[in-house]
């Protein structure tokens, strides 16, 4: 620093606040020596910038309380270090260092764990510490003009808005980056050349959204500008452009995401709750002037705080373009995967006001009660008695000076208030001091701490010592200003004069609770509401206290109920005034009732309330009401449970169509107050919501208590329920009630819709979505920041298949609540469906910061960091390896009962939710049926009509034991009770119709008639029973957890269960059962329901079987549920099946009568539990025997499902119900016949299903016919071909081509290196498994492991364990490919050595790839339990070889990899082509060659015998049903209930 220039500081430290010193030093070696320039004091900004500072220090001492700092700007200086003291000012929010001197940030920024915004620009930073990653709160990054490289991938994970990278020196931005939450980045990117013509400019300028057409003015299409960040053309409708800069307007707004070809395909293809419709509106209303104007309010301010930038030419934009291409491939090679189904959406209700303690509110007590009160009681109750207040005329004349006049004066100077009263204006002194004290009551109401209102009050006081209201106001002012001795004096000195004052005892309770004295401000309040029960600030303030323990509420309600008397007893009608007060009163009591666990006492308080507020017209009547109202403007025809649906702008005016006479007013309202009438109306609201809420906890109860209430009361109905949130919103829009009520409408099925009555004609049919969509904007319109409505619309949108347009409303909730936790839950569950994995986990992991309970974000963020194999902080359960939050391996413990870490609490959670989901139903069997019998004598009685009386006894045993008043999962018994009804009485009705004929000659189908519908009716699900809750954890999800087999078992059961009483429950299925296909003349009639007839794994195996049908025995119906993608895969289904039939826009009704209509015979479900499944197609049973085969690997656990196909190694016999069932031989009361209750508390079991078992496997594949990559281009390779030709000159030509392609893919791998190989999705693997990777590459070190970035982000993970776990000699050994399309995947699996299986969820598709390129996998089928890891096994077994490729243990997997790999050794030849060949020997090279030669006649292969196997299976299912064979109440059988399919070949 030269002399001219001498060293400026500052030194922030503290006292009494943020001080900064600013000093010059007059010898920059030499401290000491320093002037003393300035002094500034700030309070929690400290703004320090433009200050030529060159040196910045902290008073250490001075830390602790500096804490107050929010912002710190420390701006334009010449700052070359920032002082470690700075680092612990952990409450900063803003940090300001730009244009300074800084060439580095220390790794102590990310203790800033509060920092919101970071402003680092014009420095010379040449690196960002990782450590920016903690700053989770940051939303604001400014790095421009530095000199930065690269990025720390740590930023990623940020949910930043604005992030700011221009004028730096980066080598290239990571392709796969995705910034979540961004609103605006600046990139080296576009230069002007990009857009030079003025009508570019202009439309860049004008328009906000550019579209492509607008793009298309641009002349030179090869500069289009492409997106820096993504590689992108900026004509997809994800990227805005935004003006920045008045001259260069070209910096555009980068997009927050480019879904892939797969997303974008999905995204297309519409979901069935889709409603065209409901989309338009929410697009049109985004854009009226008034939402757009809110919208671009948003960006403005957004942009009002970025710095204003000049973009640079754009370098290498061709080489940019090429790259796009690159990745344009990359997407559409992308596989189609067996995805799970859409994450869930979770509703977010919203009610404004308290549940329980309403009066336990501390706002509600900031002030004592004044003369107000006291003189409304007066007005309706008489005067009372003046006692000690009367004044001699003359001391009035006295004492009325210009003292008073100069108090009232001074108060009135700084309140905003009504004139000074004089005393000209009235009659005598007295009604001029009433005057006056009315005047300080006013100036009370508005400034109660006003300082010269105690002056003017005591002047009063002097003129009338006694005047009680004088001295209570009095009382109050000194309350106000916390001077709680001077407020009891005079309180007590009220009492002195008057010992029945209320007023003054209330007080006294009141100010006595200030001090901490509760017990006896209880006395003073029980003491005032004794002496008059109709005074409210004593009942509430003791209702309040005793509220706020749960032990009183007893005694709270006891008062309630003594107020309640007082009033009942009272001959007079009740005063207009009192009716708020009376209202509260109820709702108290109403809230204490259920509080207490009576729920339907509750209830009646609520409805009490109602019916006063209504002027003693019932609600019941109100809403009966509202249906004829509806049905005098449309000429419905209606009755009292009939629908209503309104629109929002109906909702709000309904009270002028039930009390036109008043003109909406209630009618116990008329000519009262405007102010009576407001808040009557915002009370009497509230009652409506709370008693709402009520009905929707007794429709899905969660308790015993409200299970009890649901059972006696009856479970409320959609009709009941609307009404109270239309009246409610009446009487007080509120944003939150259209939230509510649009969740309601959200989920009406279009039947509901189509046979609900509406207020007037509408012009188009109204949907629940459409209805719920106009509730989300008419909300909005009542608040634009309503987090809550922005999240409802975000999950209606995503439900719809919108997901783009949701996660843009979850973030607009996120944005104006970002400690909203079920927002937060919901962006990830869009974020991951989108694909971004990764990405969705910063979003789940601030919703359990938020939250630490949300077990849905819980779930979520376990499966998130599962898919990229984040470990970190996984745990353990049981006897599975760990890892913990710091991601140290630990071996598994032995101990099977720990559990710990994440996948600890999900265990956890499963546990707890089926535990609590067992109350379903609880009391259902002894409600009423039809006022004679009860619903389970109901429904024994038609069991024991299904089979002719046959052991009554028995049933009714069963009945006495779920009738039991402890018996739990009675809703369960009952579901499944129908469920095995309906299969009996559709059984007799063919048997009645066609006798026990297996085929037969052609017959009609039946019709039917009212007779039949009545003499083959179905027992109804009651209407009291409320659907039941499915755990969080989806059944797909199962694969890969640590869980039990009933544990299992029971999460499909309850989804089962839902999806049955959803079905059996719509109005669109009959009464009856349906009716049984006419038996087979000559073909059985075979049909496939399927979303996955496209481009998907069971169409790549399942493509060929379809045709290979004998249509002579069969014929086959294929059912797709989605629309056609076009792929050779679909087409090859639609020309060779002998029926196809897009069903994908048609509801389930409409499937459910063509499959009826079509008299099939079979009907194989090719879903299960996975995405695009259409179960309830099922649970109406339209078809005698239903299948489950190939779409979801474990059990459905449902009674509409009665076989699955499998094979007794993937699905041993030990784990099924019905043969658990005859080993035991005994029924347990939870038992029916062949079937345990699901519910039993064993891991006995896990399927529910019986069997199909199919010879060899039951994993069908097309490789054979659809994959082959045997085509050979020369005469001599045909030859070679030829079944006849020498095995090993056949396997010499394949040797070389598998040398050659693994040139091609590693062409710098040695030729002695091993090639480990594992090419599933990675979200199967677990750190067990991946440590026995890690083990086997140390113990082989000439190998390596070959992964797929499926998805990317899982690559940073594994290679950062692998690191940590083996070193880094091991982890460079870890090497990462991309996914590749079908053809190449299959092609490119005779590169591998060997394939290492996943224990936990095994290959399924890809294990057949891999062995049908003669590659071996080592496969151990870890859980007997678990059908997914058990199908490697089933697999390697139909080779013919799977004793050298199954293993029984871990350590037998290590070795047997391991012994494998080491078994080789190459000679090298000349091939008979000339050309240098390598040579393998050993047993790994023995088992590929036999895996290669011996395919072409491998059972595993054989789609054709596959398939005839698979119609004997059908054949004898068919069978078993005609002869009641299946059925075990009916047929004695002791042999196994499982169909055991012989090959005929095998036989032999």
């Amino acid at each position: 620093m030269s002399s001219s220039h001498p060293v400026k500081s500052v030194v922030l430290w503290h006292l009494s606040g943020c001080i900064a010193t600013f000093y010059e030093h007059k010898d920059s070696n030499d401290d000491k020596k320093r002037v003393p320039l300035d002094t500034v004091c700030f309070t929690n900004k400290a703004y320090l910038a433009f200050r030529q500072v060159d040196i910045l220090k902290v008073a250490s001492p001075a830390v602790p309380y500096l804490s107050c700092l929010t912002s710190l700007l420390l701006q334009n200086n010449n700052l070359k270090t920032l002082p470690l003291e700075i680092w612990r000012l952990t409450n900063l929010q803003e940090l300001n260092v730009a244009c300074n001197q800084l060439t580095t940030l220390p790794i102590e920024i990310g203790l800033l764990v509060n920092l919101k915004e970071l402003f680092v620009h014009n420095n010379q930073l040449t690196k960002m510490p990782c450590q920016l990653g903690n700053l989770k709160h940051l939303t604001t990054l400014d790095l421009t003009q530095n000199q930065l490289i690269e990025l720390p991938a740590e930023i990623l994970k940020l949910g930043l808005n604005n992030l700011w990278i221009d004028y730096n020196c980066f080598k290239a931005v990571d392709k796969g980056s995705r910034f979540i939450s961004l609103k605006s980045i600046c990139i080296q990117t576009i230069g002007l050349t990009c857009l030079e013509d003025e009508e570019s400019k202009r439309v860049v300028q004008d328009v906000p959204v550019i579209q492509q057409e607008d793009l298309l003015q641009i002349q030179n299409t090869d500069l289009l500008p492409t997106c820096n960040h993504c590689q992108s053309a900026l004509f997809h409708n994800t990227l805005q452009w935004i003006k920045l800069h008045d001259s260069i307007p070209y910096l555009y707004k980068a997009c927050k995401s480019i879904p892939t070809q797969k997303q974008m395909t999905r995204n297309l293809i519409h979901s069935v709750k889709d409603d065209l419709a409901a989309f338009n509106l929410f697009q049109q209303e985004l854009m009226t002037p008034q939402q757009h104007q809110m919208f671009m309010h948003q960006i403005n301010q957004q942009q009002h705080l970025q710095h204003q930038h000049v973009l640079h030419q754009q370098q290498n934009i061709h080489q940019h373009q090429q790259q796009q291409q690159h990745n344009l491939q990359q997407q559409q090679v992308l596989p189609s995967i067996m995805v799970p189904p859409q994450s869930p959406t979770l509703s977010s209700y919203y009610f404004e006001n308290g549940w329980v303690n309403h009066y336990n509110d501390p706002k509600r007590r900031q002030y004592l009660s004044t003369r107000e009160q006291q003189y409304q009681f007066m007005l309706h109750n008489g005067p009372r008695k003046r006692s000690h207040s009367t004044m001699d005329a003359q001391t009035n004349q006295n004492l009325l000076d210009a003292s008073v006049i100069a108090a009232a004066a001074a108060a009135a100077a700084i309140t905003t208030t009504t004139n000074i009263p004089t005393m000209q204006s009235y009659n005598n002194n007295e009604e001029w001091r009433e005057s006056l004290l009315q005047f300080a009551h006013a100036i009370y109401s508005v400034s109660p701490q006003n300082p010269f209102l105690l002056d003017l009050l005591h002047k009063l006081h002097m003129v009338a010592p006694t005047h009680l209201p004088t001295l209570l106001l009095l009382a109050c002012v000194h309350y106000s200003f916390q001077d709680y001795g001077q407020s009891l004096q005079y309180n007590h000195l009220i009492l002195k004069y008057d010992a029945n004052y209320v007023e003054a005892m209330s007080n006294i309770g009141t100010t006595l609770r200030s001090i901490g004295k509760t017990n006896e401000a209880e006395k003073w309040w029980y003491q005032a509401v004794r002496l008059r029960p109709g005074y409210w600030d004593a009942v509430e303030n003791l209702v309040g206290v005793l509220c706020s323990t749960s032990s009183r509420y007893k005694e709270a309600l006891g008062v309630c109920e003594f107020v309640e008397d007082f009033f009942a007893s009272k001959s007079s009608a009740i005063q207009v005034h009192q009716l708020p007060r009376l209202l509260n009163l109820f709702y108290a009591k109403g809230n204490l009732k259920y509080a207490l666990g009576d729920i339907l006492g509750a209830q009646k308080e609520y409805e009490k309330g109602l019916e006063l507020a209504f002027g003693g017209i019932t609600l019941n009547t109100i809403c009966n009401l509202l249906v004829f109202a509806c049905c005098n403007t449309n000429n419905n025809n209606a009755t009292e449970d009939t629908v209503v649906l309104l629109l929002p702008e109906q909702a709000v005016r309904i009270l002028q169509n039930l009390f036109p006479a008043t003109g909406g007013v209630l009618p116990g309202l008329v000519g009262t107050s405007q102010e009576t009438i407001q808040q009557t109306n915002q009370t009497t609201s509230t009652l409506l919501l709370t008693l709402a809420k009520l009905f929707q906890d007794m429709m899905n109860p969660t308790t015993t208590a409200l299970a009890n209430a649901s059972t006696k009361g009856g479970t409320p109905r959609l009709y009941s329920l609307l009404p109270l949130y239309y009246l409610s919103l009446a009487l007080h829009p509120s944003p939150s009630t259209t939230n509510n009520l649009g969740i309601i409408l959200s989920n009406i099925s279009v039947a509901v819709a189509g046979s609900a009555v509406t207020l007037g004609p509408n012009p188009q049919p109204l949907t629940g979505t459409m209805l719920a969509m106009r509730y989300y904007l008419y909300g909005l319109q009542l608040d634009p920041r309503h987090p809550h409505l922005y999240t409802n619309l975000g999950s209606l949108l995503k439900d719809m298949g919108h997901l783009n347009e949701a996660v843009d409303m979850y973030e607009k909730a996120v944005e104006f609540n970002p400690r909203f936790d079920v927002a937060l839950a919901n962006l990830g569950n869009a974020i991951k469906d989108l694909g971004r994995v990764q990405d969705s986990v910063q979003w789940y992991r601030r919703a359990v910061e938020v939250n630490p309970n949300f077990v849905d974000a819980v779930c979520g963020l376990v499966n998130s960091l599962s898919g990229v194999c984040d470990w970190r902080g996984r745990g353990s359960v049981g006897g599975e390896a760990s890892v913990d939050q710091f991601g140290n391996y630990f071996p598994p413990t032995g101990d099977l009962l720990s559990k710990s870490g994440w996948i600890g609490r999900v265990v956890d959670i499963v546990e707890k939710q089926l535990n609590e989901g067992s109350i379903w139903g609880a009391g259902i069997l002894k409600s009423p049926h039809d006022g004679t019998i009860s619903v389970g004598e109901y429904i024994v009685e038609q069991m024991m009509a299904c089979v002719n009386k046959k052991d009554i006894s028995v049933w009714k045993t069963r009945l006495a034991f779920f009738q039991s008043n402890h018996k739990k999962d009675e809703g369960g018994w009952l579901i499944r009770l129908i469920e095995r009804i309906m299969r009996r009485v559709q059984h007799n009705w063919y048997r009645d119709t066609y006798g026990q004929v297996v085929h037969g000659i052609l017959q009609p189908r039946i019709v039917v008639t009212a007779e039949l519908a009545q003499k083959y009716n179905r027992p109804l699900i009651p209407g009291t029973l409320a659907s039941p809750a499915v755990p969080t954890v989806l059944p797909f999800h199962t694969f890969t957890y640590p869980l039990s087999a009933r544990q299992i078992r029971l999460i499909s059961h309850r989804n089962a269960l839902r999806i049955s009483h959803t079905a059996l429950g719509s109005s669109w299925v009959p009464t009856h059962v349906y009716p049984p296909p006419p038996p087979p003349s000559h073909q059985i009639k075979l049909g496939y329901v399927s979303s996955d007839f496209n481009n998907h794994p069971l169409s790549h195996l399942m493509q060929s079987v379809f045709g290979f049908h004998d249509t002579s025995q069969f014929e086959v119906h294929c059912y797709a549920t989605t629309v056609s993608d076009g792929s050779p895969y679909r087409l090859k289904i639609e020309r060779e099946a002998e029926h196809f039939l897009d069903v994908s826009s048609w509801n389930n009704q409409q499937v459910v009568e063509k499959i009826v209509e079509d008299g099939i015979h079979v009907l194989v479900n090719l879903n299960g539990y996975t995405k695009g499944a259409r179960n309830e197609i099922f649970a109406a049973r339209p078809c005698p025997v239903q299948c489950s085969f190939m779409g979801f690997a474990g059990t459905l656990a449902g009674g509409w499902c009665d076989w699955i196909i499998a094979d007794p190694i993937v699905c041993p016999p030990s784990m099924v119900s019905g043969e658990i069932w005859r080993q035991r031989r005994t029924t347990q009361l939870g038992d029916f016949e062949g079937d345990i209750d699901p519910e039993e508390a064993t891991d006995d079991f896990v399927y529910t299903e019986k069997f199909i078992y199919m010879p060899h496997s039951y994993f069908v594949n097309d490789h054979k016919q659809g994959f082959r990559d045997d085509h050979p281009s020369t005469h001599q390779e045909l030859m070679l071909y030829n079944q006849k030709a020498n095995e090993e000159t056949v396997w010499t030509v394949e040797e070389e081509k598998r040398w050659n392609m693994r040139r091609e893919v590693f062409p710098n791998l040695p030729d002695d290196v091993i090639i480990f190989a594992n090419f599933n999705q990675l979200y199967k693997l677990e750190p067990g498994t991946f440590r026995i990777w890690l083990r086997i590459l140390e113990r082989v070190p000439n190998s390596i492991l070959w992964l797929l970035r499926f998805p990317p982000a899982g690559e940073q993970h594994l290679k950062r364990f692998a690191n940590e776990w083996a070193g880094p000699q091991v982890a460079q050994r870890v090497v990462f490919t991309d996914v590749a399309p079908k053809h190449i995947h299959i092609h490119r699996g005779r590169v591998a050595d060997i394939f290492l299986d996943t224990p936990e969820c095994n290959a399924h598709t890809t294990a057949a790839d891999i062995l049908w390129s003669g590659t071996p996998i080592v496969t151990y089928p870890k859980y007997i339990h678990k059908m997914c890891s058990r199908v490697g096994a089933s697999i390697a077994m139909a080779t013919g070889f799977g004793d050298e490729m199954v293993v029984m243990s871990e350590k037998q997997y290590e070795e047997r990899v391991v012994e494998l790999a080491q078994s080789v050794s190459y000679t090298y030849q000349t091939s008979i082509t000339g050309a240098m060949v390598r040579r393998g020997h050993g047993a790994l090279i023995d088992l590929r060659k036999r895996l290669f030669l011996s395919r072409e006649q491998s059972r595993l292969f054989d789609t054709e015998r596959w398939t005839r196997n698979l119609e004997r299976g059908f054949s004898e299912a068919w069978k078993r049903w005609v002869t009641t064979e299946e059925f075990e109440d009916l047929v004695s059988n002791e042999k196994s209930g499982c169909i055991w399919v012989v090959d005929p070949d095998d036989a032999q």
